[in-house]
């Protein structure tokens, strides 16, 4: 089972992150710039629970495919998730 939870919202030209354990608490949190450093960056947070962490990330047209395939081809577990899914769902909250 996953220990650890990324969330990704995806934009144009940045993305957030938000990364919690399997208590709820966000150990991680922030706003970058959507660009291949960046995405290094990210990588270095995320190497050390590579196996322990499921990353969600929104499907925003064509905007989040570059860090989706830079996962991807690192091994890490990615889900795509439909907006509308979760705009449905915060609005049911």
């Amino acid at each position: 089972m996953f220990k650890y939870f990324c969330g990704i919202d995806i934009a144009k030209n940045n993305f957030s992150v938000a990364i919690m354990n399997e208590n709820s608490i966000i150990i991680e949190n922030f706003t970058t710039k959507m660009d291949k450093e960046r995405f290094e960056k990210l990588l270095h947070i995320l190497i050390p629970v590579k196996d322990e962490i499921l990353i969600g990330m929104e499907s925003s047209g064509s905007y989040h495919l570059n860090l989706f395939h830079f996962l991807i081809k690192r091994g890490f577990n990615v889900i795509i998730i439909n907006p509308l899914i979760v705009n449905n769902y915060n609005k049911i909250s």
